[in-house]
C-alpha cells in the first residue's frame, strides 16, 4: 500500500526545482511507461493499476524492478493526468552529453519554444520524420515538463535532445546548410534541400526566429500561404518543414 509521504514526493516531481535537485522526472501513461521501460533511462519506480500490472510485468522483470500496486485515483493524484488507469513511472534524467553529428544527418533546431505543448508535438513529429537529435535554446521549454513529456507520447525516449546556444550551434557547423522557417523567404515547395545534411530551424510562437539566430541561417523558407490566417503554429510549421524535407531528400536519392 502506498504512504502518504510516497505520493507527496512523486506529486513534487510536477515542479521543476523538485525535478533538478532529484535528477528525476515523471512519465505518466500505459503506454509512455511501456516505451520508457524499453528504452535505455533509468526508471527507478513503477506504479501500475491491479488491471494494467500485467502488460509491465515482463518489462519490470527485466529491470529487477517490482511494481507497486496503485489505484486510479493514486495515479492521477501524482501525476498531471485529471484521469490515470493504467500506470506511471519515476524516471531518472539523461546526463546532458556533447553533439555529435552524423555524416549526412539532419537535425531539427527550435529557438524559444515557450509551449510545452507544443515541444512534445514537435519531439513526436521529428521522431515520426526519422529526426534522431532535437537541438533546443537555453529558452525553450524544458524537456521533462510532465506536458511535453505527455505530447510526445514516447518519443522523447528515442530522441536525443540537446540545450545550446543556437547561433554558435551554428557556427560550429559551418559545413551543414541551415534552413529557417520565416514569413518572408523562398517558397519551400519549391526548395531543394542539401542531401549531406542540415539544420531544420523553427522559431518562438509569437516571435519567429531570432534576429541574431536568423542572420546565420543560410536559407529562408516560407511555407506558402492561400488562406487568410495570420501565422502557423510552431507543431504545425514544423511538420509541414519536416515533411517537404524529406519528400524533397527521398525524390533526389530516387525513391520516389
Amino acid at each position: 500500500m502506498l504512504t502518504r509521504n510516497q505520493l507527496k514526493d512523486v506529486k513534487a516531481l510536477q515542479q521543476k526545482k523538485h525535478r533538478r535537485e532529484l535528477g528525476l522526472f515523471v512519465v505518466e501513461g500505459g503506454k509512455s511507461v511501456a516505451e520508457v521501460l524499453a528504452s535505455d533511462f533509468a526508471v527507478t519506480a513503477v506504479y501500475a493499476t491491479a488491471a494494467f500490472a500485467p502488460e509491465l510485468e515482463k518489462a519490470c522483470a527485466a529491470r529487477k524492478l517490482a511494481i507497486q500496486q496503485a489505484t486510479a485515483a493514486q495515479l492521477a493524484e501524482m501525476g498531471s493526468y485529471e484521469s490515470n488507469d493504467a500506470a506511471l513511472a519515476v524516471v531518472r534524467m539523461r546526463p546532458a552529453g556533447p553533439i555529435h553529428l552524423a555524416p549526412g544527418e539532419y537535425v531539427l533546431a527550435l529557438d524559444d519554444i515557450r509551449d510545452p505543448g507544443n515541444l512534445g508535438t514537435l519531439l513526436r513529429t521529428a521522431d515520426w520524420y526519422g529526426i534522431r537529435q532535437v537541438i533546443c535554446s537555453p529558452e525553450t521549454a524544458e524537456l521533462y515538463n510532465p506536458k511535453v513529456i505527455a505530447a510526445s507520447m514516447g518519443s522523447f525516449t528515442r530522441l536525443a535532445v540537446h540545450y545550446a546556444d543556437l547561433p554558435a550551434f551554428l557556427a560550429a557547423h559551418p559545413e551543414r546548410r541551415s534552413y529557417g522557417a520565416f514569413l518572408d523567404g523562398e517558397d519551400l515547395h519549391q526548395t531543394r534541400f542539401a542531401t549531406q545534411g542540415g539544420i531544420l530551424v523553427i522559431g518562438n510562437e509569437a516571435h519567429g526566429i531570432a534576429p541574431a539566430l536568423a542572420a546565420a541561417i543560410h536559407t529562408r523558407l516560407t511555407i506558402p500561404r492561400y488562406g487568410q490566417a495570420e501565422s502557423l503554429n510552431a507543431g504545425i510549421a514544423g511538420a509541414v518543414l519536416l515533411d517537404n524535407w524529406r519528400r524533397n531528400t527521398a525524390r533526389q536519392d530516387g525513391r520516389s
